[in-house]
């Protein structure tokens, strides 16, 4: 467990924020998850929010969604409104994002002061009602990991109507892609509850096994980047025996949380992420080259 909290605690290249040359912007940064929080959902704005928000952004704003390490995010929040990143932006001068940029802002905040913190790529279904495609933060308060929404504030807690603080959420909220495998696989949820818009079942499950392995080991991508066992699935997935079998033991294996067992796993070419990657944003599939030093962990 010291190994892992160590791990965890410390940033890597998706997560740390660039003193060197944003050094002025990166001052009174909060040492607490709710202060980070905070700090996050001041400067991102949800990509699928804008319309209730009355917001209309150009495809040059809409791409932003695309950026993947923090050095790449926090340059374009600055370029947005020329402010030290703890400064509260309006809605039109923040950022678009997703749950991912939140989350991995989010840890990013909380390793800077030394607080274990990792991003949980899965599901969560306190936004309609089914299981909908979704990360969160992990933090560790020195005796349990505390599943915080950075995403999910007190304004959209209200509207939402959620009975259960979302910053400390109860098990059940959200579920990990291996857990939400495990689940279906049991028989006990529908797996074609889980996904996002009409892109559902277990084929879409697979990649979220595969993005929370990847987190766990310190490599934040996209949520729509695949790669290994997941780049092979698709709507029409018809799993053999053996296919099945196979994501069982690698879902198992993620569930029980063994730092060393998962850093092991993620050295094989099924999971391990490659220098080349397929991007699936919008459906269109993209081949991108990484910058290796996102992988060095």
């Amino acid at each position: 467990m010291d190994r892992a909290l160590d791990f965890y605690a410390t940033p890597a290249p998706m997560t740390a924020l660039p003193f060197a040359t944003m050094g002025g912007y990166l001052g009174d940064l909060p040492g607490d998850p709710a202060s980070a929080a905070d700090v996050t959902r001041g400067v991102l704005v949800h990509r699928d929010w804008l319309p209730m928000l009355g917001l209309k952004l150009g495809d040059d704003r809409l791409a932003d969604q695309q950026r993947r390490p923090i050095s790449e995010m926090l340059p374009r929040i600055v370029e947005l409104q020329n402010a030290p990143l703890v400064t509260e932006r309006k809605l039109p001068d923040r950022m678009v994002g997703v749950c991912r940029h939140y989350t991995t802002l989010h840890v990013a905040l909380l390793r800077n002061v030394g607080i274990p913190a990792r991003a949980r790529v899965g599901f969560a279904r306190y936004f309609d009602g089914s299981w909908g495609d979704h990360w969160i933060t992990e933090w560790w308060d020195g005796t349990r990991w505390v599943k915080h929404d950075s995403q999910v504030g007190p304004v959209v807690a209200d509207i939402l109507q959620l009975k259960f603080d979302p910053a400390d959420q109860p098990d059940g909220e959200f579920l990990t892609g291996s857990e939400a495998w495990l689940r279906c696989r049991a028989g006990d949820e529908d797996p074609n509850r889980f996904g996002i818009f009409d892109l559902r079942g277990l084929w879409f499950i697979t990649g979220s096994i595969t993005q929370d392995l990847a987190a766990a080991n310190k490599i934040e991508l996209l949520p729509w980047d695949v790669w290994g066992v997941s780049a092979t699935q698709g709507p029409g997935w018809n799993p053999t025996d053996e296919e099945l079998a196979h994501l069982d033991a690698l879902a198992e294996l993620v569930c029980a949380d063994d730092f060393d067992q998962m850093r092991k796993r993620f050295t094989e070419p099924d999971v391990a992420v490659p220098a080349t990657i397929m991007s699936m944003h919008e459906g269109v599939p993209r081949p991108i080259t990484l910058d290796p030093s996102l992988l060095a962990v």
